[in-house]
């Protein structure tokens, strides 16, 4: 499976990628989403780990501007956001998956799994308590950070 990580924080960026190499090859990474949907139209993965809040275009930005496309790669929402309102907005946009960022050890290759076979990943809600209001969309001007693998 070729897969791209997207998330602004470099640490969680080290630890994807160190569980994603076991059984994928991770063709790119990005700190925000505009880079994220850039590489996803160029390279052409065929899962693509999003971050929902990401500056320039959260996980579920980058979802909407690839529902227009033909050939889009399979996407996994990670967030430390598990609420039923996130969670139901990335199923809506078309997320095959959502890992919380909490249990990525656990569950992000068995999300990747499913997702590159179109099955959906959407594991129960586990921290009732974690609601942070509704699902927000941003749009801003940053600088694209990318890393390619080859």
């Amino acid at each position: 499976m070729r897969v791209l990580l997207a998330d602004d924080n470099p640490q969680c960026l080290r630890m994807w990628a160190g569980i994603v190499t076991r059984k994928c090859d991770i063709v790119a990474t990005a700190k925000d989403g505009y880079s994220a949907l850039e590489l996803i139209r160029r390279l052409k993965p065929s899962v693509a780990v999003l971050d929902f809040d990401m500056p320039g275009h959260t996980g579920i930005d980058v979802l909407c501007e690839l529902a227009t496309q033909d050939e889009k790669p399979a996407v996994v929402i990670c967030s430390v956001d598990c609420s039923p309102e996130l969670i139901s907005a990335a199923r809506d946009a078309g997320a095959l998956g959502f890992v919380a960022k909490l249990y990525s050890g656990r569950d992000l290759l068995p999300a990747i799994e499913a997702a590159s076979q179109l099955q959906p990943f959407f594991p129960p809600n586990r921290n009732p308590a974690s609601k942070r209001g509704s699902v927000r969309s941003k749009t801003i001007d940053a600088e694209p950070t990318v890393t390619l693998y080859r």
